[in-house]
């Protein structure tokens, strides 16, 4: 037997099942990678050392066999991400794989992943765990794992998609090394008030949708994350209104659409030449102007302000948005005419004014709008 330095065969279509020789005649393998092929079966066991080991996005079925681990202190990266595996994975397997950095069982929607029992405690520092829709701590309440407080070093967190129930897990919003945090899809509730906060956040990339947060968010929300480029809060009950300090952060992507958020939009979240490319506040109940006369986003690509209770004119902020190819601003209570500016946008492809109060003719302009794919006026006064 011979030691393999790296075998990586990924995205190379390969089917069939995955040949257990490969492992028969290696004792040590540094790198194993067959990710993004068609392969099925089930995952051969492996008595020597192996180092990283990716499965990803093939076929695979049965169990993930606890006897890979027995000797597998060395073992950094484990990835079955995207299989049809099942049974159940018990965390305890990798108690003693002290180089663990790197785990991902998410998406294998047969798989029952236990955390909490039997009791274990872990030997590794991870920096990636991804644990998304795998039916996580199902016999034990749907509680988020308790050996995450150990993870200093982690760096992205994904636990969505697992009927999650409980509190907002505060503690994981300020893990010092955490920069995206996935909770998407879960039963979390409570609010953010509730949260003893002390300190501000490293998180970058921030997704709690649909959940049951409620409640209002605290003014200084801005502050506490101050280095947030990505959040996604929509389809959860927040209420009261946005907290000005949102435009203290750099952000790219905000979606807090599908809540009961009230008052208008802050003039410090879209204004300053804010880098904001989405900006989703749909379905709540924000009035006021569309937008605040001095919105300054030239680097918006998609506006969604539907079903919420603008007043006024369509605002002329849109024509400092020269990038703007979605603007949907349904089921509001805008009126005025249609302004010609609108027409001579390049890079619209789609314009969803339906349900509100415009008035006037459609003109000829409508031609210029080469990109157009959808033009969506009904229900108006036109």
């Amino acid at each position: 037997m011979e030691n393999l330095e790296k075998l990586d065969l990924s995205r190379n279509r390969l089917h069939g099942n995955l040949p257990s020789s490969i492992f028969s005649n290696h004792s040590t393998i540094v790198v194993f990678n067959v990710s993004d092929n068609q392969l099925d079966g089930n995952i051969p066991s492996y008595p020597g050392i192996i180092q990283q080991f990716n499965l990803s996005n093939n076929r695979l079925q049965g169990n993930v066999p606890s006897s890979i681990f027995s000797n597998q202190s060395q073992i950094s990266l484990f990835d079955v991400s995207g299989n049809q595996l099942e049974g159940l994975v018990s965390f305890s397997m990798f108690a003693n794989s002290s180089s663990l950095d790197y785990l991902d069982l998410s998406s294998n929607h047969e798989l029952e992943v236990e955390t909490e029992s039997p009791s274990w405690i872990p030997t590794f520092q991870l920096t990636t765990l991804n644990l998304a829709n795998c039916n996580l701590n199902k016999k034990n309440g749907h509680v988020v794992p308790s050996f995450i407080s150990t993870q200093i070093n982690l760096q992205y967190l994904d636990l969505s998609y697992n009927s999650l129930e409980g509190g907002i897990p505060c503690q994981l919003f300020f893990n010092t090394n955490t920069t995206e945090l996935y909770l998407r899809s879960n039963k979390i509730e409570g609010s953010f008030l509730d949260c003893f906060i002390n300190g501000t956040s490293s998180l970058r990339s921030f997704d709690i949708s649909d959940n049951h947060v409620k409640g209002p968010l605290p003014e200084n929300f801005g502050s506490l994350f101050s280095s947030l480029y990505h959040v996604d809060m929509s389809s959860n009950e927040l209420e009261g209104k946005i907290p000005s300090s949102f435009g203290s952060m750099s952000l790219e992507i905000l979606d807090l659409s599908n809540n009961m958020l009230s008052g208008t939009i802050p003039p410090s979240l879209t204004g300053n030449d804010t880098p904001l490319v989405y900006l989703n506040l749909s379905n709540n109940t924000l009035q006021g102007e569309m937008l605040p006369r001095d919105s300054n986003m030239t680097k918006l690509e998609c506006l969604y302000l539907s079903g919420n209770h603008f007043e006024g004119i369509i605002s002329p902020a849109i024509s400092n948005s020269p990038s703007l190819v979605i603007l949907d601003v349904r089921d509001n209570y805008l009126s005025g005419k249609i302004p010609k500016w609108l027409y001579d946008h390049r890079h619209l492809v789609a314009v969803l004014l339906s349900g509100n109060h415009l008035e006037g003719h459609l003109t000829q302009r409508l031609y210029r709008m080469q990109r157009l794919q959808v033009f969506d006026v009904s229900r108006n006064r036109l």
